[in-house]
């Protein structure tokens, strides 16, 4: 749920020239907001894919984050890490510790930036 509500706060801001992607953009943060307000932020999950053409290391880790069970995609680093863009798609961690949750926090924190970029 955390994730899902930074998420539209961010998709609330963000802006792009793509007329296509800001529809996607738009559309995603409807979606997203009425399905987290119903506790479900899974079922946006196909509205997703336009993050994947703004980063797909970020789009796979956000799909992770907002699953009915969330987990840790390989994709949270490598969306940080300019020089580790090669990730293994089936990488992933369940959270279990507080430094995982620091690390979504840190992701979540950075992901206007990144999708911006």
């Amino acid at each position: 749920m955390y994730a899902a509500e930074r998420l539209i706060r961010i998709l609330t801001r963000l802006r792009s020239a793509d007329g296509e992607i800001q529809s996607g953009l738009n559309a995603l943060r409807a979606e997203l907001a009425l399905q987290w307000k119903a506790g479900e932020p899974w079922r946006a999950r196909e509205a997703l894919d336009v993050i994947m053409i703004l980063d797909m290391p970020a789009w796979a880790t956000l799909v992770g984050l907002l699953d009915e069970y969330p987990i840790m995609h390989a994709g949270l680093s490598a969306s940080r890490d300019t020089h580790a863009r090669t990730i293994n798609a089936s990488a992933f961690e369940f959270i279990s510790s507080n430094r995982q949750v620091a690390s979504i926090h840190d992701f979540m924190r950075s992901l206007s930036e990144t999708l911006e970029g």
